[in-house]
């Protein structure tokens, strides 16, 4: 009788499979213990963090505040990261009551995570102080607070928000997009009535950019009697001349003064910046003097630009004037672009067009290359 074998090959294949089956079975028999533990475990670590969370909370709120809602603990980073961008909603102060007494206090909505404190960091001149906040829900819309202390009239304040991990380290900062200032109070220009809103044809007219050659009346409003000379000043941008100012006279209605004056704009295409200089005589002949601008951060924060503006003590500021957009009435828009759309594609930006522009200065970078004794050191990419 022909009897056949197993090959070893098949013999080792079969007890490698009994050898699988034996550890899935006891994978079943033993699986479920261990995974439910694992996952009380886990859920254990869970509510301790946010019962953690829930006290730390609770700690920060202010006395006065009843209760404080829970801090979720989500799936994020627990540092400040460059991932996470944070999401932050400041309340403004209501500037007409902050004098040189007053605690300004920032109400914040602040997306941290457990381990995380929202904190202002405030900018006086050239001083930078930061103040870390409290948690604390009791004003509506925000989930944060933070004092910055009294200033002295005057003072221009700049803020801006952040977020500080369980490390200590600072991170998620928002620009210095909020600002006030401490309005003067006494024998000086009172500042809280002050405004001028480029919006508003109350105060500009016509609205928006005009037409060389045209009349625009421009005002400002003071409080009644506070005032004892305002003066436009108006620079031109594209055909400067120096700085031109305008006298301004003034109408009295409801408690304030207003104070107006209206100018041609030039006969050819510029920009236009103003800003008003405002002064009270005190009663010992000295002048105080201030100065209203817009209160914007720079020429690309178009989110901040126009509207109602902010107050300086002192001297005149260095930027954010208001602009005035002069153009040619002549122009018009031509037939081919109206009601199209128009895509910028920019097909050469990397490519190299003219090799003879490649020398670098020392110091420079190119590409990623050193640059040393006044040579590149690059990767020209011909077909891009």
């Amino acid at each position: 009788m022909n009897t056949q074998h197993p090959s070893r090959s098949g013999r080792l294949l079969g007890f490698g499979l009994a050898v699988a089956c034996l550890v899935i079975a006891l994978a079943l028999l033993i699986g479920s213990p261990g995974s439910s533990a694992a996952s009380k475990a886990a859920a254990s670590v869970s509510t301790s963090k946010v019962g953690a969370a829930s006290a730390q909370a609770v700690a920060a709120s202010s006395a006065g505040a009843t209760s404080a809602s829970v801090v979720k603990v989500a799936a994020k980073p627990a540092s400040p990261d460059a991932t996470r961008p944070p999401q932050y909603v400041t309340q403004i102060p209501d500037r007409a009551s902050i004098f040189p007494t007053s605690t300004v206090r920032i109400w914040m909505n602040s997306d941290t995570v457990f381990g995380e404190t929202a904190g202002v960091e405030y900018q006086v001149g050239n001083t930078y102080t930061k103040v870390l906040g409290s948690y604390d829900t009791s004003h509506p819309g925000a989930n944060w607070r933070a004092d910055i202390p009294a200033l002295p009239g005057g003072t221009a304040v700049s803020y801006h928000l952040f977020v500080r991990n369980a490390q200590n380290q600072d991170g998620n900062f928002t620009a210095f997009l909020w600002n006030y200032t401490v309005n003067t109070t006494g024998d000086n220009v009172h500042s809280y009535a002050v405004l001028h809103d480029s919006f508003d044809s109350t105060y500009r007219s016509p609205f928006g950019a005009v037409y060389s050659n045209t009349q625009v009346m421009l005002a400002i409003r003071a409080e009644a009697g506070n005032v004892q000379t305002a003066t436009l000043r108006v620079y031109q941008q594209v055909h400067p001349n120096g700085a031109t100012d305008y006298v301004m006279t003034k109408t009295t209605s409801g408690g304030y003064d207003y104070w107006h004056v209206t100018i041609t704009t030039p006969h050819v295409p510029d920009l236009l910046y103003y800003r008003f200089k405002l002064q009270h005589v005190r009663a010992e002949t000295s002048v105080d003097t201030g100065w209203y601008n817009d209160n914007y951060l720079d020429d690309n924060d178009n989110l901040n630009k126009g509207g109602t503006g902010q107050y300086f003590e002192g001297g005149e500021p260095g930027s954010a004037a208001y602009q005035l957009t002069v153009y040619d009435p002549a122009f018009t828009t031509p037939d081919w672009v109206k009601n199209g759309v128009i895509y910028q594609i920019f097909p050469d930006r990397f490519r190299d067009g003219n090799t003879a522009n490649d020398q670098l200065a020392i110091g420079q970078v190119f590409y990623g290359g050193n640059c040393a004794n006044g040579g590149a050191v690059s990767t020209l990419h011909t077909t891009w």
